[in-house]
């Protein structure tokens, strides 16, 4: 049995007409897969020398903040030129722990969580 609630009979609001959506705002992009970006981030996190699941073990992280990290890195527009970054990183074989690509989203963060 279905118990209607508030929320059942809410309308759905109307986007106001400066929305980003209705007025074309090329700031406005589909955030990417889940999946791929959390594994961006965990790349980075190994390249800037930041162990992100050791982290959330030790409680320097919460669920929030990891579920933020990946909000912010889905939003970025410059997951082709990280991976590349990265790509260079996993070819050279760098073994010192670098700073994460310039204009990271996470950056600041992956910086702290530095092992």
């Amino acid at each position: 049995m279905h118990l209607s609630t508030d929320f059942d009979r809410a309308e759905t609001p109307a986007l106001c007409p400066s929305h980003p959506i209705l007025t074309g705002d090329p700031d406005m992009y589909p955030l990417g897969h889940p999946l791929h970006h959390l594994r961006l981030i965990k790349r980075m996190g190994q390249a800037c020398g930041a162990d992100l699941t050791a982290s959330f073990a030790a409680g320097q992280i919460t669920q929030t903040d990891w579920a933020d990290m990946v909000t912010r890195c889905r939003g970025c527009r410059e997951a082709a030129r990280c991976e590349a970054f990265l790509d260079q990183i996993d070819r050279t074989a760098v073994t010192t722990p670098k700073a994460p690509l310039q204009g990271c989203r996470n950056g600041d963060a992956l910086l702290r969580l530095r092992n």
